[in-house]
């Protein structure tokens, strides 16, 4: 009945599942409630496959000897079915693999199904693919929490040997989109910048981490290479370059300038700390996020 009134979420969910367990084995009648402990906050949800707009040098799913090279996608309607079937759940991560997001036909009905059911979801995006009219519907909804722009990049030289792309268009459309925040008066989806580090691009990764600022993002998030130790490609991963350590610090110099301005911490880096991602100026992020709303790409 509170799942069917769209009651039995975030923190009514907690309550009701921390009163089943822990009066399970005083009243034998909770047992017929069990199912609802496994009910989820959050879904991630396989948005479209198979074939992508870019062909990024080190994406271990269009390099993949079954790449299928046809595109699929999930429906608007299953999409509402899926959420129908999962009342609990108000956040999404809409996620893309080895395509993009922003090529899904119907993408500005998914914004609607999503804002029916009351939804907000991320997305992860090489950018390319992203339209005024879709960036409008995105921001008007208010149900994108987060855009990640995948780049790995800081020059136009390197963004065209890594993804084979204009770096000018996709720096075009993040520009789009802060613009058109700013006209509609919205803070979100907020801006987040992800990079692969890899030997022949962590060199940029200070001038990056200073594009993330220049272009307003929330947080420069950089990943570990995977997928490619042994395989004799171009794909080496960021510690064969020699110089990584002076790279490192001169980024986390210019990352410490803005968590200066916005009180932020940073993050640890992965060659330190054993962890295979880490992000610049996170607290900006979580400053972006309470405007409203909340893969190797």
């Amino acid at each position: 009945m509170l799942s069917n009134a769209g009651l039995l979420h975030t923190a009514n969910l907690h309550s009701v599942q921390r009163h089943i367990l822990r009066m399970l084995n005083e009243l034998p009648w909770m047992h017929d409630y069990v199912e609802l402990t496994y009910m989820p906050i959050c879904l991630n949800v396989l948005f479209v496959w198979g074939k992508c707009n870019l062909r990024c040098r080190m994406c271990t799913g269009t390099h993949a000897a079954n790449y299928p090279n046809q595109f699929g996608y999930l429906t608007a309607e299953d999409f509402r079915r899926t959420l129908q079937a999962a009342p609990s759940a108000k956040g999404v991560t809409l996620s893309a693999g080895d395509s993009d997001p922003f090529l899904h036909p119907e993408i500005e009905s998914i914004i609607a199904v999503a804002r029916e059911h009351g939804v907000h979801f991320d997305l992860f995006t090489n950018g390319h693919a992203l339209t005024a009219p879709v960036c409008r519907k995105l921001i008007e909804s208010g149900v994108c929490g987060m855009i990640n722009f995948s780049i790995d990049a800081a020059t136009p030289e390197t963004y065209k040997r890594i993804r084979g792309a204009d770096f000018k268009r996709v720096i075009g459309r993040i520009e789009m989109l802060q613009a058109m925040k700013k006209e509609l008066g919205q803070k979100n989806p907020w801006l987040s910048m992800s990079l692969v580090a890899m030997a022949d691009n962590i060199q940029e990764l200070p001038e990056y981490v200073r594009l993330a600022q220049r272009l307003g993002a929330g947080r420069v998030y950089v990943e570990d290479l995977n997928g490619w130790n042994g395989r004799g490609s171009e794909n080496k991963p960021a510690i064969d370059n020699p110089d990584w350590p002076a790279f490192i610090r001169e980024a986390k110099s210019a990352a410490a300038q803005r968590n200066a301005a916005q009180r932020s911490a940073i993050c640890g880096f992965p060659w330190k700390t054993g962890e295979k991602n880490f992000g610049f100026f996170p607290k900006a992020q979580r400053a972006a996020q309470q405007g409203g709303g909340r893969d190797q790409q």
